[in-house]
């Protein structure tokens, strides 16, 4: 989650929020794979979930040995070098949007944690099918971000753009909750994770746009440490919950509520135009 802010460095300003919705679209393009291929026969998974670990285990090594040549560290031309951080601007809106970050991140924890496990046992499908429903989720991951960051950005602004990825989060998750379709349920999953990185770029394009290039990698840091942490604290509580018997409605209606509090809280956080005008070039400066 770190990594998307740490590639943009050396890279044109006006051109960072667009090559860290890429990145991110990468994550689905990956859980389509892994999706699609882990439940194929030859890897065993309903006798040997070891193989299946391993399994990923390899791609996550190859895609390291592919991307290695790129992490290193760039020469940054003096144009676009950032300055040595300073105080940080805007630190009540940076409080504010790391504060919407925590609640996303058990906002969407039930879909990447639970779908193939409720498709499964609650629709009584097999594993195999259960598994490669995940892509729909992955499907989501992949268009979620060049769609908000991208296209519809262009049309209302990286502000409503945010909201509303957030909002089709919540949509999603009120399908699963409020209905017992099979296919609603599949599209709920289409839906979160389309929020998914479509709000994780824009949160990321958002804070790099409030605190400026010098201030962009030590808040990102702080807001993913504080996402994770809250994961953590959704997860358990889920695991909770699903112990005590109260079933999947419980684990899906916490990320609903999560969602609420997380769009809340972005509302809050509108780019102020001093911020803007620095982080951006002149070309692009106001569509926040």
């Amino acid at each position: 989650m770190l990594a998307p802010v740490l590639v943009v460095q050396g890279i044109d300003p006006s051109l960072r929020s667009r090559v860290v919705g890429l990145t991110f679209a990468g994550a689905g393009l990956g859980t389509i794979l892994i999706s699609v291929t882990l439940p194929l026969p030859v890897l065993s998974l309903t006798t040997e979930p070891t193989i299946g670990w391993l399994y990923t285990a390899g791609l996550t090594a190859i895609c390291l040995v592919i991307a290695w040549p790129s992490l290193r560290t760039r020469g940054i031309p003096s144009q676009i070098r950032p300055a040595k951080p300073g105080p940080t601007p805007h630190r009540k809106r940076m409080l504010v949007l790391t504060a919407s970050y925590f609640f996303f991140g058990p906002a969407i924890a039930p879909m990447y944690l639970y779908l193939s496990a409720y498709i499964y046992l609650g629709f009584d499908k097999s594993i195999t099918f259960s598994a490669m429903i995940f892509a729909f989720y992955g499907l989501g991951n992949m268009i979620g971000s060049p769609l908000f960051d991208g296209l519809i950005s262009n049309w209302i602004g990286r502000y409503l753009s945010l909201i509303l990825a957030m909002i089709v989060g919540l949509v999603g998750m009120l399908l699963i909750i409020m209905t017992s379709s099979l296919w609603l349920a599949i599209a709920a999953g289409l839906l979160v994770g389309a929020s998914n990185t479509a709000a994780t770029a824009l949160m990321a394009d958002r804070a790099m746009r409030i605190v400026g290039p010098a201030l962009r990698i030590r808040w990102w840091g702080i807001m993913t440490l504080f996402t994770c942490i809250s994961e953590v604290i959704g997860s358990i509580l889920m695991g909770i919950l699903l112990f005590l018997g109260w079933g999947y409605s419980s684990v899906f209606w916490i990320g609903a509520i999560s969602f609420v509090f997380a769009i809340l809280l972005a509302s809050c956080t509108k780019v102020p135009k001093s911020s803007d005008s620095m982080a951006i070039s002149p070309t692009t400066a106001g569509n926040g």
